[in-house]
This record gives structure tokens, C-alpha cells and sequence, in this order.
């Protein structure tokens, strides 16, 4: 179990609630970058 202050979850736990606050970060640059017509040509 990981113990940081107020925060207290096993590892599992904290993978898994990284993984999804990660993804849902990427989806918000992805949307900013959708509402301003930023595409990146590769």
C-alpha cells in the first residue's frame, strides 16, 4: 500500500487511476488542439 499524506491506495490502484488521468489528459490536448485546427501532418 502506498501511504502519501492524504492519498492512500495500493499500487494497483494508483496504476490503474494514473493510466486514466494520463488518457484523459491526452484527450483534453487532443480536443484543444481539434477546436483549434491543429493537425499534425506525419
Amino acid at each position: 500500500m502506498i501511504s502519501t499524506g492524504l492519498l492512500s491506495i495500493d499500487a494497483a490502484n494508483a496504476s490503474l487511476l494514473f493510466a486514466v488521468l494520463f488518457n484523459l489528459f491526452m484527450l483534453g490536448i487532443a480536443w484543444l488542439m481539434w477546436r483549434q485546427r491543429w493537425f499534425v501532418k506525419v
